[in-house]
């Protein structure tokens, strides 16, 4: 039987922006944040500051992507003004 992985993620990715102010300025906890040039064991020397809030990592044979993303979006709803508003004051882009 094989199995199959998936997260689903949203991050914000820019040049000299602070996560740590941008997680206050938002009130969510990111699951990775790092500043360019930092070395990451996972993901090598960032290019870009980054900020990251994702899923677990699921793992199984059937996996329903949408499922995952309806959870990860319900919860950064409530906080759509405020990404929003956050682009503009960090100089950040969605990705």
């Amino acid at each position: 039987m094989k199995t199959n992985e998936a997260y689903v993620y949203f991050a914000f990715y820019g040049e000299d922006f602070d996560p740590d102010a941008l997680t206050q300025f938002l009130g969510i906890e990111p699951t990775d944040a790092w500043k360019k040039g930092t070395k990451m064991p996972e993901h090598g020397l960032p290019k870009a500051d980054q900020w990251r809030f994702s899923s677990e990592k699921m793992v199984s044979e059937f996996i329903d992507i949408y499922d995952i993303s309806s959870q990860l979006i319900a919860q950064l709803k409530p906080k759509t003004p405020l990404i929003i508003e956050a682009k503009s004051r960090f100089n950040i882009k969605p990705y």
